[in-house]
């Protein structure tokens, strides 16, 4: 199952190239839609041996708009969410006359022909982060095929399994890590060693380091101003050596808190970030590797390697999908708020707190800088935040918890491990039919569509991609959601303040997105994170697995949207804008992220580089159904 050597690379290059080209086209990127076209001609394909087209393929060339230079490469039409998606590497980049056309693999060279070469002036001054996305690309390849050397040995663990843990499920989560974005893998600050080290997909446990930071510098939630970190993370030896720490720095416990760091941050950025405080004896070295922690799918979230109810997530320095993987405390006190607000809704509405549960996620703490700015670097490098799984789930031999993304990764030889599981549990027998699959999806989307739908009538929308929500599974079955990450709880005030539920005071800067002037922006989040990212992943999967057209998903989410909209009161003005929006509007949002991450200015910050485009809305481009089930390309 674990590939070796130049084949990890290979398959890496054709899937960091494929997620490259897909995004081109889903974006509109140097308006490679209005100037490319598909062809005919061959004569560039003669450059390459087995160049040959199979099936529905095309030749498509994306055209200098002033030389003979070119791109041109093999695609399949696709008649959702974007025209075109590349069938198989290479691209054939076509050079300025003399130079003979050549195959390319890396997608790293690819940006940088098109950048080069198939861009005026204009189209790369609104580009000025090329080169940086650049070199993302070149780490995102080599990560990639650190990933799938990981993939063989989890693969093999998981399958060995009897009752997988959520621990070795976020592991295997890892190895899709986010959808359809090319420089996801991408860790910006981790050599190979350190990648191996403290990437999910390794499943490798490592300590922490402690540090002791005066209380009189730290600001905290109110549910954490009683609470000691150490005694819920760490056993009874290891905290006997933490207070020994202290004892050894002759300072008074009781003016210090012992705060977990993540071991990378503690070596690599924290001296430096810190100087001073250290120096003044506001920040305390303590003892360092205490514990063992595992990295969750999202990185800075860490578990206790033996499981449990506790996790624990730490900024962390490192770059990822183009933001620092930081804590800014106004992050901290908005995603308590919002997990306080969630909490309320679930009391006033018996239908929600049936589908969905909720992580407990309101005791933090982080350094308070000078002046108490939470929007500064030095507030946001040294910080911690604890998660509280529902205990119920946790010690229910029965339930079992999965990340919804685990259900969008394919294993190297074509399985999905997720759903290979989850019908071992339901048939007690390997294996599954199309139609039990498609069956599967539309489960999964029922119970993501009602409780998102739910949200939006009382003005809110959390962020239900696939690693902030869990499926709650009992029997091979999903029974129910659990949600966690609170910090992007997008709301509407209006609707809101209309059912009483008051504002969750966030903190924020102008135009910020956590609040929302219109239903529809707010609705935009379920259609690009709930439905572009998370269901069509899943589908995408589906698909090449089990050879079900593409139709037959958006077939069932249409249905799903419906059966919601049936199914419950709303009222008049939020069930008309559900309406006009998912099902009858010409056009629909989408997710940009290869575009604002392109234009970004200065470094990377806390924040995702995103924006919002629009294309045509993929639940108005069903066609009547004919010959359903057929083997088909879907994005890697």
């Amino acid at each position: 199952m674990q590939s070796k050597g130049p084949d990890r690379h290979e398959k890496a290059w054709g899937a960091v190239l494929r997620e490259l080209i897909d995004v081109l086209f889903h974006e509109n990127l140097a308006g490679i839609v209005d100037r490319g076209a598909v062809t005919t001609d061959i004569e560039p394909a003669g450059a390459v041996s087995d160049f040959t087209l199979e099936g529905d393929e095309q030749y498509f060339r994306f055209p200098s708009k002033q030389s003979g230079c070119a791109l041109f490469f093999r695609v399949r039409p696709c008649l959702f969410l974007q025209p075109y998606r590349l069938s198989r590497p290479p691209v054939i980049v076509i050079p300025p006359p003399p130079g003979a056309p050549q195959a390319v693999f890396d997608p790293a060279e690819v940006l940088r022909f098109l950048a080069t070469h198939l861009l005026d002036r204009e189209e790369r001054d609104r580009m000025p982060n090329v080169q940086e996305v650049i070199r993302d690309l070149e780490r995102a390849v080599a990560q990639t095929a650190l990933s799938f050397e990981a993939a063989g040995p989890l693969l093999d663990a998981l399958s060995s399994s009897r009752r997988p843990s959520l621990l070795l499920w976020e592991s295997v989560a890892a190895l899709r890590d986010r959808p359809f974005h090319p420089v996801s893998r991408a860790k910006v600050g981790w050599n190979e060693e350190e990648y191996r080290r403290f990437a999910p997909e390794f499943n490798a446990s490592f300590g922490l380091d402690w540090i002791a930071v005066r209380r009189d510098h730290l600001q905290c939630s109110a549910a954490a101003a009683e609470t000691e970190i150490a005694p819920l993370v760490l056993n009874g030896k290891e905290q006997e050596r933490l207070a020994a720490s202290l004892a050894e720095a002759r300072r008074d416990g009781s003016d210090y808190l012992a705060l977990p760091v993540h071991p990378w941050q503690g070596s690599r950025l924290l001296p430096k970030e810190y100087a001073d405080e250290f120096r003044r004896g506001i920040c305390l070295p303590l003892a360092r590797g205490l514990g063992r922690f595992v990295a969750t799918s999202s990185v800075r979230t860490l578990s206790p390697a033996g499981g449990g109810g506790v996790h624990l997530k730490l900024p962390l320095g490192i770059a990822s999908l183009g933001a620092l993987r930081l804590l800014p405390p106004h992050f901290l006190y908005n995603g308590e708020r919002a997990y306080q607000l969630l909490e309320r809704l679930l009391a006033v509405e018996p239908v929600l707190a049936r589908q969905l549960r909720l992580c407990v996620e309101e005791r933090w703490w982080a350094f308070s800088a000078e002046g108490g700015d939470s929007f500064v670097d030095k507030s946001c490098h040294l910080a911690a935040l604890l998660r509280f799984i529902p205990a119920d789930l946790v010690k229910d031999p029965s339930t079992a918890l999965i990340p919804m993304s685990a259900l969008s990764v394919v294993a190297p030889d074509g399985r999905i491990p997720a759903v290979d599981y989850l019908f071992r549990e339901r048939f007690e027998e390997d294996g599954a039919a199309p139609d039990q699959a498609l069956a599967l999806f539309q489960e999964v989307c029922e119970r993501i569509t009602e409780p998102a739908l739910l949200c939006f009538r009382y003005g809110m929308m959390p962020e239900m991609h696939g690693q902030n929500v869990l499926l709650i599974v009992r029997k091979g079955r999903v029974v129910g959601l659990l949600l966690r990450d609170y910090d992007t709880l997008r709301i509407y005030p209006s609707w809101m303040a209309e059912v009483g539920l008051p504002g969750p005071d966030y903190i924020v800067k102008p135009n910020s997105t956590l609040i929302n002037q219109t239903p529809e922006d707010l609705l935009a989040y379920f259609q690009t994170l709930c439905i572009q990212v998370n269901l069509y992943a899943i589908a995408a999967a589906l698909s090449h697995r089990y050879g079900i057209k593409e139709d037959l998903f958006w077939r069932v989410i249409h249905a799903c949207i419906e059966k919601t909209l049936s199914a419950f009161d709303f009222p008049l003005p939020v069930r008309s804008v559900l309406t006009r929006g998912l099902l009858q509007s010409e056009r629909w949002p989408t997710k940009q992220v290869l575009t604002p991450l392109l234009a970004r200015s200065g470094p990377a910050g806390p924040g995702m580089p995103g924006g919002r485009g629009e294309m045509a809305n993929p639940l108005r481009a069903l066609r009547p159904l004919v010959n359903p089930i057929h083997p088909c390309e879907v994005p890697s």
